[in-house]
């Protein structure tokens, strides 16, 4: 077996950013309720209340894509692209596009709008996010994501096009756990 030697990838685990993901949205939840009480409009509170909240998952998606609201008969889904995840700026991307994916939820639920229109943005800026609709985010190489490799201890590693045909002609092991690569992204 040949053994790979790689730099290793700051990435955020798919784990981490479910719990990141969570906590950004119920912050940005909260300051939108705080906004709607503190001008009194109970009526807007009760409606996002009575709302199913959307569900948020994490899928492969072309890389012009950071998120994606859905909405099916009255049920939501919010999609996230987990490519952005293995860059150096996942942070920065986790917490822009899910208050920008909330706000297009709440638009959705209070006022039958998904557009990037000026409500849109001035939802964005009470959740603490600046609206713009556009977000670029870098992949480790500061190229889409397109070779990934995760072995099923969890450790990820992007490669080349050339170390990603090898390693599939090849048998590789992981520098993690030194197990057999078996599970390609």
């Amino acid at each position: 077996m040949k053994k790979i030697k790689r730099e290793i990838i700051k990435y955020i685990s798919k784990n981490e950013a479910l719990d990141l993901t969570e906590e950004i949205f119920v912050e940005g939840w909260d300051n939108f309720i705080a906004y709607l009480r503190n001008n009194g409009l109970y009526d807007y509170i009760e409606v996002l209340y009575n709302a199913p909240l959307p569900e948020l998952t994490w899928k492969k998606m072309e890389f012009n894509l950071c998120g994606i609201t859905k909405k099916t008969g009255n049920d939501y889904e919010i999609e996230f692209n987990i490519n952005y995840l293995y860059s150096e700026d996942a942070y920065e991307f986790l917490r822009s596009t899910v208050l920008h994916e909330l706000a297009h939820y709440i638009c959705d639920v209070l006022f039958d709008d998904f557009s990037h229109g000026d409500l849109f943005v001035c939802v964005c800026n009470i959740l603490g996010d600046s609206g713009e609709k556009n977000g670029v985010y870098s992949s480790p190489t500061n190229e889409p994501i397109q070779n990934f490799v995760k072995c099923t201890c969890g450790f990820c590693m992007n490669f080349s096009d050339e170390e990603f045909k090898n390693i599939i002609e090849e048998n590789c092991t992981c520098p993690r756990c030194n197990k057999l690569i078996k599970y390609i992204i």
